[in-house]
């Protein structure tokens, strides 16, 4: 059974020199390929400490060499932190019921009264608190519907 540190026998720490001239592509430091080092000026040590890229090469032999003067390789951005690389999920709040417990209504042509005694998903049930008549069901929608229209009047 073959693995893939087989294949690269012979090449620079088990990869190819291409591979780490490309990995090296990820950060702005001068790398001396024939010393096996990353120059990084003092100013910048932590940050380089900080790079999982950089990282991965110290774990692969690699060392950082401080130095005074270093041309960088591409311009220098320093990373964010304050960025959280997981964004909490928001939870949306519920929009608030347009129909509640014991809320009052009147019909406009009779003057009667009533007031939600139940509420479910999808049903109203309302008693009249002005006459002795059973209960009416509805839905929410036929309800909205009888205020737009006016037959019915929020109290």
């Amino acid at each position: 059974m073959a693995t893939k540190n087989i294949k690269s026998v012979g090449n620079t720490l088990g990869q190819t020199k291409e591979y780490w001239q490309n990995a090296a592509k990820q950060f702005v430091w001068p790398i001396d390929f024939e010393q096996l080092h990353i120059s990084v000026p003092e100013k910048d040590l932590e940050l380089a400490a900080d790079n999982l890229m950089i990282s991965h090469f110290k774990a692969n032999g690699w060392h950082i060499q401080s130095a005074i003067a270093v041309e960088y390789t591409k311009p220098f951005v320093a990373p964010v932190s304050d960025i959280p690389i997981f964004k909490p999920i928001e939870k949306k709040a519920e929009p608030e019921p347009e129909f509640k417990y014991n809320q009052a209504f009147k019909i406009k042509s009779t003057d009667c009264k009533l007031k939600i005694t139940s509420i479910d998903k999808k049903s109203i049930t309302l008693s009249y608190t002005n006459r002795d008549k059973s209960d009416i069901a509805t839905n929410p929608d036929n309800l909205a519907k009888s205020i737009r229209m006016g037959v019915w009047i929020k109290l």
